[in-house]
């Protein structure tokens, strides 16, 4: 079982390298950074899919503060999660409220991870403007 760390990298991104040195401190073997111009193909992100073996941990840049701190907001945002394994989804919610997300929602089976995916493809555009991940989804009901 590998530690394997993936960072998208976009323009003005500046946490590349404290995003690399947590993920070497975090014990990843391998670190894949992907450029802001490869967006729309993702060719290193697939390739690392295909790549992972059972048991591997993929790591996450911590480009978004938002993820593992969304009390920094002003207002709560949510936590969006799907998939097939009820145990598992119990866990990442779990997950999100340990991080403090204090409103979370289900969206389903994992048929709907298509939506989710273009919530995280709307980050960005939306940082390339703002300049800053200071932000978040809210599902107002």
């Amino acid at each position: 079982m590998a530690k394997i760390g993936y960072i998208m990298a976009a323009a003005h991104y500046d946490k590349l390298e404290e995003d690399r040195q947590w993920m070497q401190e975090y014990g990843c073997v391998k670190i894949v950074v992907e450029n802001d111009a490869d967006e729309k193909s993702r060719q290193l992100w697939k390739q690392l899919m295909i790549a992972l073996e059972r048991g591997d941990e993929l790591v996450i840049s911590k480009g978004s503060v938002m993820m593992t701190n969304p009390n920094e907001l002003s207002e709560p945002a949510t936590g969006f999660y799907c998939g097939n394994d009820s145990n598992a989804k119990d866990a990442v919610r779990e997950i999100l409220h340990d991080f403090g997300w204090t409103e979370t929602f289900d969206m389903g089976d994992i048929s709907m991870s298509r939506y989710t995916e273009m919530l995280g493809a709307f980050w960005v555009p939306v940082f390339g403007q703002l300049n800053t991940m200071h932000w978040g989804f809210r599902l107002v009901r």
